[in-house]
């Protein structure tokens, strides 16, 4: 599927570098990578940006699968997954040569919106915000690094 980067630029909801959404910019930014990628319209351009520095993967089928009704999960399921994800993986490495995985947060995609959580479920980065979040969550990706001890 083709983007239209003008119908994208037109509806871009900051005034002053209309390439960038003000959602995907603000993760973009807390991860200091703000200015790897020239767009930053869809979820597909945000993590392509994030790939250029870090280590993106999908986590939707293990955070945030779909029952057998098919509807989709809320953030707050997302963030109590999240935590018990956490604290189930949480393993001691192998030898000193075995790389760590330094998790960063997650992003987590719900429609229009795309908002970064830490590895405890909480906000990060949400450019708007809600007391309850019964949003429903579209994709979840993991960002995290390699680091070697």
């Amino acid at each position: 599927m083709r983007i239209d980067r003008n119908k994208s630029r037109a509806k871009s909801n900051n005034p002053s570098n209309p390439n960038k959404n003000v959602c995907g910019l603000a993760i973009l930014r807390h991860l200091r990578a703000e200015n790897l990628g020239r767009y930053c319209h869809t979820l597909p351009d945000i993590v392509y940006n994030l790939r250029k520095k870090y280590t993106v993967r999908s986590r939707m089928s293990t955070l945030a699968p779909r029952p057998i009704s098919g509807k989709l999960r809320s953030v707050g399921f997302v963030r109590r997954a999240i935590r018990a994800h956490e604290r189930n993986s949480c393993y001691p490495p192998c030898h000193e040569s075995a790389q760590f995985r330094h998790v960063h947060g997650y992003l987590v995609y719900v429609n229009k919106h795309v908002l970064f959580l830490d590895t405890n479920g909480d906000t990060i980065v949400d450019t708007a915000p809600r007391q309850k979040d019964h949003r429903k969550v579209k994709s979840v990706y993991v960002v995290y690094s390699e680091v070697t001890p």
